[in-house]
């Protein structure tokens, strides 16, 4: 325990000695800096040579109270192959990054044009259709629109359809009325079948 405590002590002396010597050096030359600068208000051709040599000693003092800032250590060569392989590595990740972002981005582009061409697509589709089932069959066509307008009641759209295709509101083409109060009935008839079995399931 001794030994330990002895060479503590002997540490701490040379730490307070070198703290002491660094206070002193400091000291001396803020005196010296005083010195130069009592000199430098002196005209040159009456200066010594001694003197002129205690000016020219300027920066050394300066120095001492306010040392330069120490210059990294210079690397070694490995270390630079270190350095420069992570910075590498680095720019490979982020080319990585930004390539897959730029995919992703691309992707989800063509995603989005796709889905709206499809829905395109089917819109025509459906307008197609339409517009043939209300060429080929506009009785059921009617019907069904009235249907879908009426939340599914049979009734409200067969009576709706009714009124409409009546012989008192086609005057003058009472047969083709006539028939297609029919063919309005036949639909009816064969919905409510539809709905009814589905109500059944």
């Amino acid at each position: 325990m001794s030994k330990y405590t002895n060479t503590f002590r002997v540490l701490q002396s040379e730490e307070e000695e070198e703290c002491s010597k660094q206070v002193n050096m400091e000291r001396k030359a803020t005196k010296k800096l005083r010195e130069i600068e009592s000199l430098k208000k002196k005209n040159i051709k009456d200066l010594t040579d001694s003197e002129k040599e205690k000016i020219a000693s300027e920066k050394v003092w300066r120095d001492i109270l306010n040392p330069p800032p120490k210059e990294p250590p210079k690397e070694s060569i490995k270390e630079q192959k270190k350095r420069l392989k992570k910075e590498k590595d680095i720019r490979r990740r982020k080319e990585e990054a930004e390539r897959f972002k730029k995919e992703r981005e691309e992707y989800e582009y063509l995603r989005k044009e796709s889905e709206k061409q499809a829905k395109k697509e089917a819109e025509e589709r459906r307008k197609r259709e339409e517009e043939h089932e209300r060429q080929n069959n506009p009785i059921e066509f009617e019907y069904k629109k009235r249907l879908q307008e009426y939340d599914g009641n049979t009734e409200r759209a067969f009576r709706k359809c009714s009124l409409k295709f009546h012989p008192d509101k086609n005057i003058g083409n009472e047969k083709v009325a006539n028939e297609n109060q029919r063919k309005l009935l036949d639909i009816h008839e064969k919905y409510c079948k539809q709905i009814e079995k589905f109500g059944k399931k």
